[in-house]
């Protein structure tokens, strides 16, 4: 009998566990699809913005190469939501899940400018009845929300993590799974407030707050906007031993099935990661260094 890499997490049949993590791989429908044709399992959607009031803009330039000997060892990012109207994303879910019924496609939803529970229930109906298979709740980006109580801010707060959790459960039966931060004085804590709140699985860990570097010449931190700049969301290779640590964390304390991404390059790092609790492994950086082409290494060496 060959060995296999199917998957079932929380409920849903795959046929690997990889899926492309929320990022700038998963903002086109048409990448997803190029994806989805080399070999990747699932893809969570760049993150929806509530767009009937609100969309925040990005900016360029907004994601940097962290370099050292010419190396790249990782990236800083302060993108936002995805620009898509509700419209769009169900218009692409739509499209993808008839042109790839055997692919996972995850929405991944976070709050815009104000935190309304009407909002979180009207996107999930919607992402829900245009066939998405599973949701994940940004309750841990760094930047973007966090400065109007969402991201981080949700998801360093037990109650409001159970709340937000409780609002789509309450609206859909397909698996709902938050992604949760590190920087948490107690992650456990965290993901048994998910759990309260009916998530069947979790995600661990999102980019870590930091700043990449300072312009010299100018004294104004990369990456420079018009003369100013943010701390930046960090992913890539210094990530791991923190995402480990979490997933570890996240699957003695909860039971629950956990996707991890963090630092994920080649098969052992996969290997790593479903050592200490890790069913499903969600990659972006190692695709935005070296192409969707990296997934077809992965399952050889798994």
């Amino acid at each position: 009998m060959s060995a296999t890499l199917r998957t079932n997490f929380a409920g849903i049949e795959m046929d690997s566990p990889f899926i492309l993590a929320s990022a700038p791989p998963t903002t086109n429908f048409d990448q997803i699809a190029r994806a989805f044709e080399a070999g990747w399992g699932g893809a969570v959607l760049k993150t929806a913005q509530y767009s009937p009031r609100f969309i925040k803009r990005n900016v360029n330039p907004r994601i940097r190469a962290v370099k050292r000997n010419g190396k790249v060892e990782a990236f800083t990012n302060f993108e936002i939501g995805s620009p898509k109207t509700i419209e769009e994303f169900v218009k692409g879910i739509r499209w993808l899940k008839e042109r790839f019924p055997e692919k996972v496609v995850i929405s991944s939803l976070i709050h815009s400018d104000e935190l309304h529970e009407s909002e979180w229930k009207e996107l999930t109906k919607a992402f829900d009845q245009a066939g998405a298979d599973a949701f994940e709740l940004n309750l841990s980006c760094s930047h973007g929300q966090a400065e109007s109580g969402g991201g981080a801010a949700i998801g360093a707060n037990d109650v409001m993590i159970e709340k937000v959790v409780g609002w789509v459960t309450s609206t859909t039966s397909k698996p709902v799974m938050p992604k949760l931060t590190a920087l948490t004085a107690d992650l456990p804590s965290k993901g048994l407030a998910a759990k309260r709140g009916g998530a069947r699985a979790l995600t661990a860990i999102n980019t870590i707050s930091s700043l990449p570097g300072i312009d010299l010449e100018t004294m104004v931190p990369f990456n420079s906007v018009d003369g100013k700049s943010a701390f930046q969301g960090l992913s890539g290779r210094p990530l791991k031993p923190i995402a480990l640590r979490s997933v570890a964390q996240l699957s003695m304390a909860t039971g629950l099935p956990i996707s991890a991404t963090g630092g994920i390059y080649d098969w052992h790092d996969c290997a790593e990661f479903i050592a200490v609790g890790a069913t499903t492994l969600q990659v972006c950086s190692a695709v935005m260094e070296s192409g969707y082409g990296i997934v077809k290494k992965c399952p050889k060496g798994l």
